[in-house]
C-alpha cells in the first residue's frame, strides 16, 4: 500500500502527479522483486513473492493498479559502444477479473524477425481474502491481457559482465512495446529503436 500524503508535500502540488510518483516507485520495487524470483529465487526462499498488488489512495478512496506489466530485456554493448542483440525475455502482468487478482507470465515466445509470437501464457488466479475461487470461475475464466502501465527492466551487458540496470516507466501509455491480441493469439511487438535511444541516453550519463 502506498502512502500518497506526507507533511512535506506542497499544498499546490497536484495529487495526480504525486500518486504517479508513488506508483512509479512501487512498480520499480515489484519489478525488481520479480526479477530476483526468476533468477535466484531469493524472495521465494524468504517466504514471500509470486505476485504483488499495488494499492494507492486517490480521492479519499483506495484503488488498485490494474493492467500493470513488468518487462525484462537484455542488451549487449559492443567494444566500440554500440548497442547489439537487444531482446525481450519475460513479461509479468497483473490485472483484475472482477474481484480476482490475476498474475500472468509470458516467457515462452518465438521471434519471427519483427515481433515475438507468444506460445504460452501461465495464469495464476488469486481470490480476495474473504472467499475462495470455485470451479465454475476457473472454467469460465477467459484471460484478456490489456496494456496499461509498463515497467521496463533492461539488463545492460558488456562482454561477460552485467554493468548496469536501466528502468524505463510508461504510465498509461505504451510506445516502446505493444502487446497485440488477435482472437486470443498474442504477440509482442517491441520498438527497438526507441528502446535503444533510451539506453544510449542513459549510457552517456554514466
Amino acid at each position: 500500500m502506498l502512502n500518497t500524503y506526507n507533511e512535506s508535500t506542497p499544498k499546490d502540488f497536484e495529487l495526480d502527479n504525486y500518486v504517479n510518483t508513488s506508483i512509479n516507485k512501487a512498480c520499480s520495487i515489484t519489478s525488481w522483486l520479480h526479477y530476483l524470483e526468476h533468477t535466484n529465487y531469493e524472495p521465494l526462499l524468504n517466504y514471500f513473492g509470486g505476485g504483488y498488488e499495488i494499492c494507492y489512495m486517490e480521492g479519499g478512496a483506495f484503488k488498485k493498479l490494474n493492467n500493470f506489466s513488468s518487462i525484462y530485456w537484455s542488451i549487449e554493448i559492443t567494444e566500440d559502444g554500440k548497442t547489439n542483440d537487444i531482446r525481450v525475455h519475460k513479461i509479468h502482468h497483473t490485472q483484475y477479473h472482477h474481484d480476482i487478482c490475476v498474475f500472468s507470465v509470458i516467457d515462452d515466445v518465438t521471434y519471427n524477425g519483427s515481433e515475438y509470437i507468444v506460445e504460452n501464457i501461465d495464469h495464476f488466479l488469486v481470490p480476495p481474502i474473504h472467499r475462495s475461487i470455485d470451479e465454475s470461475e476457473v472454467q469460465n475464466f477467459k484471460p484478456i491481457i490489456e496494456t496499461g502501465s509498463f515497467c521496463h527492466m533492461v539488463e545492460i551487458i558488456f562482454g561477460d559482465e552485467k554493468i548496469k540496470w536501466l528502468r524505463v516507466m510508461e504510465i498509461d501509455q505504451q510506445k516502446i512495446l505493444e502487446i497485440k491480441n488477435i482472437d486470443g493469439l498474442y504477440s509482442i511487438k517491441p520498438d527497438y529503436g526507441l528502446m535503444r535511444d533510451q539506453i544510449e541516453i542513459f549510457l552517456k550519463k554514466i
